[in-house]
């Protein structure tokens, strides 16, 4: 049997790390998510299998030793693994070191000596390989990753005939960032429906459209120039980009 660590309490201090202080070097971002990863392993050793397991041997008072009785473990008793996996739900692509010791100058004479902690990193962005037994957390991942892609047809042809629920339109909002989402999503949990990502992402995507136009704009980006970047980032065919940028120039 094996223990996966929740992940909700490592979001939340990264976020408020990241998102809040901006930490940004990639030596100090997997430093931090390092130590929350160890710190989580540890509370979980202790609380969920060292603890239940004295508990249960201080109840059965078997012990061969006075050393057992005063630590409540006896030398047959085993721990159950812990694994702790960091979902890093990023638009950009993570560029930091995935294991302690690609943080550290090793001298070669130490290597074997030198304790290390490897990072199990899940990026959303490159998660395509993988398969989620969960529906709701595959369909998370896949519209996130086209969200990430701005494959909007994409999603169209795979989800134009399937409505999810506003939780899991909240967690696509919060992962994507997109507020327009978030609220969408939101509105539809007061009046007790479910979201249509099709209708949902299309009125993202016009709002992407109409942002980048209208940065561009304010940068003295050229009309040309605006165009082109429209075809390229929302796969638009080149009048179809000309009539966008005439509708929000």
């Amino acid at each position: 049997m094996l223990y996966f660590i929740s992940t909700v309490l490592s979001s939340c201090i990264a976020y408020v790390l990241f998102s809040v202080f901006e930490f940004q070097n990639p030596l100090l971002k997997t430093i931090l998510l390092a130590i929350v990863c160890i710190v989580l392993s540890i509370k979980r050793y202790k609380a969920k299998e060292y603890d239940e397991i004295a508990a249960q041997n201080k109840k059965d008072n078997d012990f061969d030793s006075s050393d057992e009785f005063l630590s409540n473990f006896k030398k047959t008793d085993r721990l159950h693994p812990v694994i702790s996996l960091c979902v890093y739900y990023g638009e950009r692509e993570w560029d930091g070191s995935l294991s302690l010791k690609d943080m550290l100058k090793n001298p070669e004479e130490l290597e074997a000596m030198i304790a290390d902690y490897k990072m199990n990193l899940i990026q959303v962005r490159s998660s395509e390989s993988l398969k989620f037994c969960n529906s709701d957390v595959d369909t998370v991942f896949d519209v996130s990753r086209a969200i990430y892609a701005r494959d909007y047809k994409e999603i169209n042809m795979k989800y134009k005939d399937q409505a999810i629920t506003t939780e899991l339109g909240l967690a696509i909002g919060a992962i994507t960032e997109s507020q327009q989402l978030i609220d969408h999503a939101l509105e539809l949990e007061q009046k007790g429906g479910r979201i249509n990502m099709c209708n949902a992402l299309e009125e993202l995507r016009q709002e992407g459209i109409r942002v980048v136009i209208q940065t561009c704009k304010d940068f003295n980006v050229s009309r040309d120039a605006v165009v082109k970047k429209l075809m390229k980032d929302f796969v638009l065919s080149e009048e179809e980009a000309s009539d966008y940028v005439s509708i929000y120039w």
